[in-house]
């Protein structure tokens, strides 16, 4: 990006100080699980899970909050500045909630902190808000941003891995280690997708992971045992065998906003090492890419053929079709919701990052920052951030079942959108992911460089070197 280009060298100079020596002057643990209790809603107290949540938040938020008793050697100020940038979507519901929880537990433990939360919920359609991002970008790139940006996949930064590698955000690794055991276990798998040479630049809180959803019953009508897809050999042969054997129908649904976005995210699901940014050029021979990307021109020839009104509306619903989680009211009374998963080259799911938080370099709370963060990896603030979403992977270990105790507990999205979700299936995919992505933006870039070759303009090595093209440019400036 520009802003980046230009500013490169600025934001170099911005490599954060990071904590050299620590103190063993830790605040005592009763006095901050009585400050973490009053934090807690008295009403919900009283509720049967609560006894659960109060204690997950002494056992993991108490041990974790005793080290910041840490004294860092930079300067502090008794202020923090958070900025929380979210899809409109989504935002007034599931982050709103997880950074207000987060907020009221943080006051109570570090009530001399004072703290200010900005929120920004973007409308992608909104020419306005891409003024604005850019004035918020900016800012942080002039130094004078806020402390803790938490956001949601690139929406914010695009391609975080860069922002990483220019030092925007500062190393949090010495804050994770000097936790230690007080730290709740986290993923490694997920954490990894927020480094760079190794060292922590972001935290991702929580990811999710895409397929296409529909019914055990449509899959049958076409032939697909979801179950034997056991690979992306498999995946990518069942795609070839549908396209070929039905004429008429398109995998995505039938329109065009739904291929780019089923495309895009099968894509990354498939290939997550494809744009690795280790990756001088991308392997666009191989043979599996190019079986993919033939089958991408296959998809876009049935939905341009789709006949549609202006209204774009949805397909028939004898089609598959993907059925995202917000969409599963379309699944009839009697059918059984189903899943085709797209695997990755080691057989697992591929996780996508949703939330993410990080401490920027010019920050002068850079250890109020990271507390802030900590806040955020309790269990009530992860719920809060998952239960009108669709992120509900999280970067705590084992919180597969957690998810699903609260899952069936509260039936979150049937209740907003009725039908049978089998969340608890999906659950199953979350826990196999053996890959974590940070971005989707290449995949979508580099599916529109090869729109030619779709659309029948342009040929399959053409578009591979405006592909290969844009990805050195991605990579080194």
């Amino acid at each position: 990006m520009n802003w980046v280009k230009q500013c490169q060298q600025k934001v170099k100079s911005w490599l954060c100080d990071t904590p050299e020596s620590f103190t063993s002057a830790f605040r005592e643990k009763e006095q901050m699980k009585e400050r973490l209790e009053a934090a807690l809603d008295q009403s919900t107290k009283r509720k049967g899970r609560a006894a659960l949540v109060l204690a997950a938040a002494v056992i993991l938020g108490v041990g974790g909050f005793a080290v910041w008793g840490i004294s860092p050697t930079q300067k502090q100020t008794d202020t923090l500045r958070v900025l929380c940038v979210a899809p409109e979507y989504t935002g007034r519901y599931s982050e709103f909630k997880a950074m207000e929880k987060a907020k009221a537990r943080f006051t109570a433990a570090w009530p001399d902190v004072e703290l200010t939360v900005e929120y920004f919920f973007i409308d992608e359609s909104s020419a306005q808000n891409e003024e604005k991002l850019t004035q918020l970008r900016t800012q942080i790139m002039a130094g004078d941003g806020p402390d803790v940006v938490f956001s949601t996949g690139d929406l914010f930064l695009q391609n975080p891995a860069k922002q990483m590698k220019a030092g925007v955000f500062c190393d949090l690794t010495p804050y994770v280690e000097a936790e230690g055991e007080d730290l709740p276990p986290l993923k490694e798998l997920v954490l990894q997708s927020g480094q760079r040479r190794g060292e922590q630049y972001v935290i991702p809180i929580t990811y999710r992971v895409d397929f296409l959803n529909s019914t055990a019953e449509r899959f049958a009508r076409y032939g697909i045992d979801p179950g034997a897809v056991a690979d992306r050999q498999a995946y990518l042969d069942t795609m070839q065998h549908f396209l070929e054997q039905n004429p008429q129908l398109s995998w995505s649904g039938g329109n065009r906003a739904n291929a780019d976005y089923v495309l895009a995210q099968t894509f990354v699901s498939l290939f997550p090492e494809l744009c690795d940014l280790q990756n001088e050029r991308l392997p666009l021979e191989d043979a599996q890419v190019r079986q993919w990307l033939e089958l991408c021109r296959l998809e876009y020839e049935r939905v341009n053929a789709y006949p549609r009104d202006a209204s774009e509306q949805m397909p028939p619903e004898d089609q598959l079709r993907l059925l995202g989680l917000q969409q599963m009211n379309a699944v009839k009374q009697g059918e059984t919701v189903d899943y085709l998963v797209a695997r990755n080259q080691q057989g697992g799911t591929t996780g996508i990052v949703g939330q993410w938080a990080g401490v920027l370099a010019s920050s002068k709370n850079q250890l109020n920052g990271w507390r802030f963060i900590r806040t955020m990896l309790d269990e009530e603030v992860l719920w809060a951030a998952t239960s009108q979403g669709e992120n509900y992977g999280w970067v705590l270990q084992g919180s597969e079942e957690i998810v699903s105790q609260q899952i069936s507990a509260t039936k979150p999205l049937e209740t907003l959108y009725g039908g049978t979700l089998g969340l608890e299936h999906y659950m199953d995919q979350v826990g196999q992911a053996s890959a974590v992505v940070f971005t989707v933006e290449p995949y979508e870039v580099l599916l529109e460089s090869f729109r030619p070759y779709f659309e029948g303009t342009a040929g399959y090595e053409e578009c591979a070197q405006k592909a290969q093209n844009y990805w050195r440019i991605y990579r080194t400036e």
